[in-house]
């Protein structure tokens, strides 16, 4: 990082001045809109957004554990809620501008794949931050975009040991999954974790022990993704007529099933 602003980006963020950070990258990308940034300068500008997405996080916990024990009538209740608000607005404020900063400055300039990943994966992880907040149909569709995008083009460019695209893919396969799309995140995860472990057997990696952890942890969330689609195949059947419920059921039917 030999220019200044990205020097002092590096010395806020290792002092924990994230709201420093984020204005020395912007005195940067103003001087040097055209120049795109390495894989360390993108996870260090993400990284100063989250953390202050995280502070605000905080406060909202607090505020939220003294709103539930208050009653609805307490005018401290009334006073609390208003600042929640505040301070969700002032997340979405915060993610609005990160995601401004990656459509007006990182994703045109941007000439490595991997870089161009981390991007897409950055834009998702914002526009998921959002939308946890205004549960808003359009903002889920674009982040499940951009996390397609991401590991569209990780499918393409990469092994499929590659850990990037086994950590971008479990993003991708958790927002589908929260999306309501629960039976393509088993089908991409099952494929992603059978490649990558055909890659592993075949060939010496030397991050063996990484790719090995992250298959693992896949294996763990498709797990737990192939149990909740079972929950919501049994309540699809149950109010379809399909099934009778399970108090209604011989103990013979519900060993039957199980085996099923």
């Amino acid at each position: 990082m030999s220019n200044s602003s990205l020097f002092k980006a590096e010395r806020a963020m290792a002092l924990g001045q994230y709201t420093r950070t984020v204005k020395y990258f912007k005195a940067y990308l103003r001087r040097k809109p055209r120049v795109p940034l390495n894989e360390q300068e993108l996870n260090m500008l993400s990284d100063a957004y989250k953390n202050r997405l995280n502070q605000k996080r905080y406060t909202m916990r607090k505020l939220k554990v003294r709103i539930e024990s208050l009653g609805v009538e307490d005018e401290e209740y009334t006073i609390l809620s208003s600042k929640l608000d505040t301070y969700r607005n002032e997340m979405i404020l915060i993610c609005r501008d990160v995601i401004d900063i990656i459509n007006d400055n990182l994703i045109f300039n941007c000439v490595e794949t991997r870089e161009s990943v981390l991007i897409h994966t950055m834009k998702g992880d914002f526009y998921r931050c959002i939308w946890e907040e205004d549960n808003n149909e359009v903002t889920c569709r674009e982040t499940t975009k951009e996390y397609h995008t991401a590991y569209s083009l990780c499918e393409w460019n990469f092994e499929s040991s590659d850990p990037l695209l086994l950590k971008t893919a479990m993003k991708y396969a958790f927002q589908l999954s929260d999306a309501g799309n629960n039976r393509l995140a088993i089908v991409i995860l099952k494929r992603v974790i059978d490649n990558a472990q055909e890659h592993l057997d075949k060939n010496y990696l030397a991050d063996k022990p990484i790719i090995e952890s992250l298959i693992m942890d896949l294996n763990n969330n498709l797990i737990m993704f192939i149990d909740n689609q079972r929950i919501v195949d049994y309540i699809e059947e149950l109010v379809s007529g399909m099934i009778e419920p399970l108090e209604n059921q011989s103990a013979d039917n519900i060993i039957s099933r199980r085996q099923g």
